[in-house]
């Protein structure tokens, strides 16, 4: 089974709402200061929530969203003229410099080779723009557990990354993470509310031990 294969099964699964993918975005967006006017990449965009959030915002940016399935595309709401559908494994489709800030959330521990993602987003955000990463937290107790269980993978991750890893891995391509945040955490046998690490002094302080996911706000090294 192809990758895109893998996902376009997937996204018959997909929520309209992701919730949680709402509340990363907001806190993803709390990283950086979008100029009015701005060019924003959405790797990974799934339904269009970051264009939406930007719009209830009114924040005036021009976006543009990039998704593998055709089918996660189909589930946009409203003008569907920002949307690529792009398999970023073949590279982006966008020219060097072509944005001041790219969002890649949950992304890099699904692909073959992460470098080369790093890599494509360096290249298409212009020198003093801003890449925003997130990964899944492998200290979180959810995933611990999954491990010490042996409980099956079921959504296509391939990769782990520590935030030393994710250091590391953007240190290849000359760049450096600037700051980092927790999202939530989830407490166990309650409904979902996610936990945002804004509130949490201790989630925001230590999130590779607190956060299900971390968050990476990267910039060339100076």
């Amino acid at each position: 089974m192809t990758m895109k294969n893998f996902y376009e099964r997937r996204a018959l699964e997909y929520s309209r709402v992701d919730r949680e993918g709402i509340a990363r975005y907001r806190i993803a967006l709390r990283m950086v200061d979008l100029a009015e006017g701005c060019a924003v990449l959405d790797v990974g965009c799934k339904g269009g929530h970051l264009r939406d959030i930007l719009r209830e915002q009114g924040t005036q940016v021009h976006y543009t969203g990039v998704d593998i399935s055709e089918t996660v595309l189909g589930m946009v709401e409203g003008p569907g003229d920002a949307f690529r559908q792009s398999d970023v494994m073949d590279g982006l489709p966008f020219g060097d410099g072509a944005f001041d800030v790219a969002f890649c959330l949950e992304l890099v521990e699904h692909v073959e080779n992460p470098s080369f993602v790093v890599r494509e987003l360096k290249r298409v955000v212009k020198p003093d723009g801003a890449i925003v990463l997130s990964a899944p937290n492998p200290y979180y107790y959810e995933e611990f557990l999954a491990n010490l269980l042996h409980r099956p993978d079921t959504e296509g991750h391939i990769s782990t990354f520590t935030p030393r890893a994710i250091r590391r891995l953007v240190s290849f391509q000359g760049l450096d993470v600037e700051r980092t945040t927790g999202t939530w955490i989830r407490v166990p046998y309650w409904p979902f509310r996610p936990v945002r690490s804004g509130r949490y002094f201790l989630m925001r302080l230590c999130p590779a031990l607190l956060a299900c996911s971390v968050i990476y706000r990267v910039a060339r090294a100076r």
